[in-house]
């Protein structure tokens, strides 16, 4: 048998800052998948507010995102036929009748640099433009946890530290947040480091 994760008892508290590292194939990103309601695992429980996600309806799943998580893959996940303003709030498209909302996306994409390319389309972006695209969708949402894989990825040093310092000011605000990351460098403040050992076996 092939496990990807093994013997996993983790709890993370409310407004914790938490850390994922570990050597490629420990299973981070399959981790933060089936944390994240993304990935239902063979046997077990993901308990969020003391409710196993895996025991909700698809439709409660979905709420439940849409309300309470936000997740930063890798690939930024863009699409191209929307305006990067429309990939921001694709997740949940009624969020811009959200009093102050406009204000609020606006904020963030002047701050990432990225104002001037609300109304483009993402061909032509660069990797850490679209980068910092999929982050500002990531969390103009304002959800209570963040996940994020790799967010640092594809970004100059200038735009890595905007980007933690925009974690690390979420984080003080009271949100929980989770993030798989071998670049922690430009992290100040968290609350600790996960480190997960390679455990695949073959059986």
């Amino acid at each position: 048998m092939f496990w990807v994760l093994k013997d996993i008892n983790l709890t993370i508290s409310e407004n914790e800052f938490v850390i994922i590292k570990g050597t490629s194939g420990s299973g981070k990103t399959t981790l933060l998948h089936v944390m994240s309601s993304l990935l239902k695992p063979d046997e077990g429980q993901v308990l969020f507010k003391d409710n196993d996600i895996y025991s909700m309806k698809e439709k409660q799943i979905l709420e439940l995102r849409r309300k309470s998580m936000s997740f930063l893959f890798q690939d930024p996940m863009l699409l191209k036929e929307l305006t990067v303003y429309e990939n921001i709030i694709l997740p949940n498209p009624d969020i811009k009748l959200v009093p102050g909302m406009s204000d609020r996306i606006s904020a963030y994409a002047d701050i990432l640099e990225l104002g001037p390319l609300l109304n483009h389309h993402p061909y032509g972006l660069s990797p850490g433009e679209m980068q910092r695209v999929a982050f500002c969708r990531c969390i103009v949402n304002c959800p209570e946890i963040l996940f994020m894989d790799e967010p640092f990825s594809n970004l100059d040093r200038t735009n890595k530290n905007i980007m933690a310092e925009i974690i690390q000011d979420y984080w003080e605000k009271g949100a929980t947040i989770v993030i798989v990351s071998h670049e922690t460098d430009f992290l100040e403040k968290y609350s600790r480091i996960i480190q997960l050992e390679e455990i695949n076996k073959l059986k």
